[in-house]
């Protein structure tokens, strides 16, 4: 058997991956961003990773794969962090106290999931799933409860998009709404078919599908509505670059 065989899953999580990082690589590269710019780029950067992770499970044909469920655990929440952290300052240029209170707790609580999610698979039995080629832990305990802790960081960040939605001007709402529900659906969707996946309701492919779809769709409703609405000094080429 290879050590490296590129699959379905491999590839749409190798797309999902570069299309991540190059819309991080366009934000985080804006001269003189603003907070939320640069909270929306982490975002993005850390969704990438996460991805990225996939992307080494699903190719390496090792029990050693397995490992890299230590960088998919975390990153979903920290992405979620990041999103939170966007909305508190976007258009709000005096939110340090906040964002940095909420930023501590929500951090603190990943920091202790991953620490419970290291101890337990260290001695917990691998699992090889055939039909979605990656090897996993069977802690099934803690991945239920996984999925309630990243469903409610999920809420967290959809009550501060709703929260700056009020918040904002007349001219800047459309914008705060359409990135929030661009991010529900590039999250709650595939949180719930990950899930209906797991218990066999659907096959991983179609869950691997939908996800990397709605990622690019998401993604691109978002970058485009947020660089028309911010306030950065972006240049039209770096717009259209960013677009396409």
């Amino acid at each position: 058997m290879e050590l490296i065989h590129y699959n379905f899953f491999s590839i749409g999580s190798i797309v999902a991956t570069i299309f991540c990082y190059y819309i991080a690589k366009f934000l985080l590269t804006i001269p003189d961003r603003s907070s939320a710019s640069n909270h929306f780029g982490l975002a993005i950067l850390f969704l990438g990773t996460f991805h990225l992770s996939y992307t080494f499970s699903f190719s390496i044909n090792h029990p050693f794969a397995v490992y890299f469920r230590w960088g998919v655990i975390p990153m979903a929440m920290v992405g979620a962090i990041e999103i939170c952290r966007f909305y508190i300052n976007f258009k709000d240029i005096n939110a340090k106290r906040k964002d940095r209170l909420t930023a501590y707790i929500l951090y603190g609580i990943v920091a202790l999931v991953q620490i419970v999610f290291v101890y337990l698979s260290l001695d917990a039995p691998r699992i090889y799933y055939a039909q979605s080629h990656y090897f996993d832990f069977k802690v099934p305990v803690f991945y239920k409860a996984y999925a309630i802790i990243v469903l409610s960081y999920f809420i967290v960040f959809a009550y501060f998009g709703i929260m700056t939605f009020r918040r904002v001007p007349k001219q800047n709402k459309f914008a705060a709404l359409a990135i929030l529900l661009s991010f529900l659906i590039i999250t709650i969707i595939p949180a719930i078919l990950n899930g209906l996946s797991r218990d066999g309701a659907i096959t991983r492919a179609t869950y691997q599908a939908v996800t990397d779809l709605l990622l690019v769709i998401g993604l691109f409703v978002a970058v485009v509505t947020y660089i028309n609405n911010t306030e950065d000094k972006t240049t039209i080429m770096s717009r259209i670059t960013g677009i396409s």
